[in-house]
């Protein structure tokens, strides 16, 4: 289902003013049902890791993946969004317009929000000798946040069924469908997982599983672009 918000040229004025800052806790939890909202500049590439999600979902709850390409989501659809448990900020490292794009939009978010439901992840890893943001300015952004940090590469599809499998855990344990502790975590690459050990090493996380076919029944993927 693709959710559009149309509004005239010279109401941005207007509509600045009716932005919503989006908060945690205002909205009761719907039964059996986690929500996620990927936030980034890159449109093309929030929506295949969205669909990857619900790819990646399918036979468990209810997932509902929301894509937006920047904060404060439009107040006039307020009453028809539905809670929202996980954020997740996504830039490109070869685009400084990503980095900005989120910058500008964390803000727009609740504090409660940095108790666990954020996320960032940094595509373009596999080529970073093209990259225009450097790492560390990605892992200073996410320690201030004190939110993990995840990188992969969101245009190679292993790499963005492994991150989607990582978002989807994180997902229904902050929507409290399965325990697990979630928090500031050691930025990682998606092919691996920080291991249990004393030594705390890490261990190469298990190959994408195949495709499971198009999202059944129980996924929606909800555009929901703010221009």
């Amino acid at each position: 289902m693709r959710v559009r918000s149309h509004r005239h040229p010279g109401d941005d004025r207007f509509l600045r003013l009716k932005m919503a800052l989006l908060r945690p806790l205002d909205k009761l939890p719907t039964l059996d049902v986690a929500t996620i909202l990927l936030v980034g500049a890159e449109e093309k590439l929030l929506e295949q890791l969205g669909e990857a999600v619900l790819r990646e979902g399918e036979g468990s709850a209810k997932v509902q993946v929301h894509v937006a390409p920047g904060l404060p989501l439009p107040a006039d659809r307020e009453c028809l969004r539905p809670r929202v448990d996980l954020v997740v900020f996504v830039l490109s490292l070869h685009s400084k317009h990503s980095l900005r794009t989120v910058e500008a939009s964390l803000p727009q978010l609740d504090a409660g929000f940095f108790l666990g439901k954020v996320c960032f992840l940094a595509s373009g890893v596999g080529s970073e000798q093209k990259a225009s943001i450097h790492t560390d300015a990605v892992a200073r952004l996410a320690a201030t946040f004190r939110s993990p940090l995840l990188f992969g590469d969101l245009e190679v599809e292993p790499s963005r069924l492994s991150v989607a499998r990582r978002l989807l855990r994180v997902l229904q344990i902050c929507a409290g469908h399965v325990p697990g502790p979630v928090g500031p975590e050691p930025a990682v690459h998606d092919e691996e997982v920080r291991g249990a050990g004393p030594a705390g090493r890490l261990t190469p996380r298990p190959a994408p599983s195949p495709g499971r076919g198009p999202p059944g029944p129980f996924c929606a993927l909800v555009i929901t672009p703010i221009n």
